[in-house]
């Protein structure tokens, strides 16, 4: 021990912790800005129908909102559907998107979905969807309604 400082306690050891303590908190302080500097994403349903058409698919049309609260924008590039027929066997359809949506911003969709092949359904169908996106999924629910309007009208939607 010299000069009161232990024989351990070297210039290269203390400049060591010091780089490991600065480089663990810089590494944190990025990951929670990379947290927080991503899109939130929200969905509002408007409106959802779903129609048969002829005998080879059931149409299911649905209008949303998407609305990112976050600070990144993103890039929507698919939409998946599933509904259940009546006999209780799942059915699923994708959609591919190119849409991109900003930061803090909303984005008005109506998308027709194709269910191959025509199954029977229930006048209110149950329905799950994933938005996939650059940054992930967002996944949700909603009820369609058997539509009344005539096919021509429907798919023009």
């Amino acid at each position: 021990m010299a000069n009161g400082i232990p024989e351990w306690l070297t210039p290269a050891l203390v400049l060591g912790v010091i780089g490991t303590t600065t480089g663990a908190l810089a590494l944190t302080l990025h990951f929670l800005k990379f947290r927080k500097e991503r899109p939130h994403l929200k969905v509002d349903v408007i409106d959802c129908k779903h129609r048969a058409s002829a005998q080879d698919s059931t149409n299911l049309n649905i209008k949303y909102t998407v609305h990112n609260k976050g600070d990144r924008g993103t890039q929507l590039y698919r939409i998946e559907a599933s509904a259940t027929d009546f006999k209780g066997k799942k059915h699923q359809v994708s959609k591919e998107l190119s849409k991109h949506i900003n930061a803090s911003d909303s984005l008005t969709l109506s998308d027709s979905l194709f269910f191959k092949p025509h199954f029977q359904y229930r006048e209110i169908m149950n329905c799950s969807f994933k938005l996939h996106h650059t940054h992930g999924k967002f996944e949700f629910k909603c009820e369609s309604k058997e539509s009344t309007k005539p096919l021509k009208y429907f798919l023009e939607w």
